[in-house]
């Protein structure tokens, strides 16, 4: 279905009565599901922590349940400690601009917490998938639509730093610097911290920016739950996966980035510490672009590490966020270590996600 313009609503979801608000919002984009024939379901979709995810499907009656499917909608509200993290604007527009290439569903509402768009069946990819020729090789050609079809909005330039590094922008480095810019400084551990990575977020635009590594529109959060797996026309589930039947979800962090950094974070997401076998031959074709990636391979590191130190402030989720951060940096540090020979005054080991990259 092609991309119309969303309708903005003035409307909220309300977590403590979510059935009757997500009944407004529904009908107010979509009256025709009012007076249509048949009950709508509405039932909660797991892995969007923290936003809440509806299904909602109109049972019309005479229809598949698969036919129920291809036009049911979801719901998604924001939880409330992503605002200093996602740029709701630049995601919407993101999404729609996805669309128009047949790389997301339609959106087709924006309300004050959230979006209404289409629903795609499918199933998340599992860590085994992604070991599976079949399914890496389809995730990289559909990663590959995204870097090449596609030209997110330009509100910069790339020499307008420090106040926003890189450029265009947003993109990883200015979306870094503002994480950055709201962590607090009430103690002497907080502006420690904070002038610790703003002295990395310098470092590492200093050394990585300067080669000059084209940007591409990326995702940058290409986990495992953000890639369906959607079923063969036919329903079976043994039929071949090709490139179309794969779906990246999820664009809050979409954004302009080196295309080396998307797929090292992609890696790293799947490939680091999960004990399984990621034995991958790399052809001599892209073995540049694989040079490239490994120089990228700590840069996720610190982009999760900062954002994980952001998702602390005011989070309702229950999550080891510091735990994470810390993790997340010491993958940073563990790179920067074997790629540049930064010590800290200490002997830091070759830690497993380093010895798994260093593999042939």
């Amino acid at each position: 279905m092609a991309q119309t313009e969303a309708v903005k609503l003035d409307l909220f979801f309300d977590r403590g009565n979510p059935r009757s608000s997500a009944l407004d919002i529904l009908y107010a984009a979509r009256p025709d599901w009012k007076t249509a024939a048949g009950p709508v379901r509405i039932k909660p979709l797991f892995g969007g922590v923290p936003n809440t995810l509806l299904k909602i499907t109109k049972e019309v009656p005479g229809k598949t349940k698969s036919e129920n499917d291809q036009a049911a909608l979801v719901l998604r509200a924001n939880g409330d400690e992503s605002k200093e993290l996602v740029d709701r604007e630049v995601e919407a527009q993101t999404h729609e601009l996805l669309a128009e290439h047949n790389l997301a569903s339609p959106l087709f509402a924006r309300f004050g917490n959230g979006l209404l768009y289409g629903y795609l069946p499918g199933r998340p990819c599992r860590l085994d998938d992604l070991c599976r020729e079949e399914v890496w090789a389809c995730v990289a050609a559909k990663l590959g639509e995204y870097h090449v079809k596609l030209t997110l909005a330009n509100n910069g330039d790339r020499t307008s730093r420090p106040a926003e590094l890189g450029g265009p922008v947003p993109n990883i480095w200015s979306s870094m610097q503002r994480w950055i810019n709201v962590l607090p400084t009430r103690t002497t551990e907080e502006k420690n911290l904070r002038l610790k990575l703003e002295n990395e977020l310098s470092w590492s635009f200093d050394t990585l920016s300067e080669r000059g590594h084209p940007y591409v529109s990326g995702h940058c959060d290409l986990l495992c739950g953000n890639i369906l797996i959607a079923a063969a026309d036919d329903g079976a589930a043994s039929r071949p996966i090709t490139p179309d039947r794969i779906r990246i979800i999820d664009y809050e962090f979409a954004m302009h980035c080196p295309a080396a950094f998307d797929i090292a974070n992609h890696f790293s997401e799947w490939g680091a510490d999960s004990g399984i076998n990621n034995d991958i031959d790399i052809d001599s074709a892209v073995s540049e672009l694989a040079a490239e990636v490994d120089l990228f391979r700590g840069l996720p590191g610190l982009w999760w590490a900062i954002h994980a130190f952001v998702s602390v402030l005011g989070s309702k989720v229950d999550f080891d966020w510091i735990p994470y951060a810390n993790k997340r940096l010491a993958e940073y540090w563990a790179w920067k270590t074997q790629e540049y020979g930064f010590q800290r005054g200490e002997e830091v080991p070759l830690r497993l996600r380093e010895q798994m990259w260093a593999r042939e």
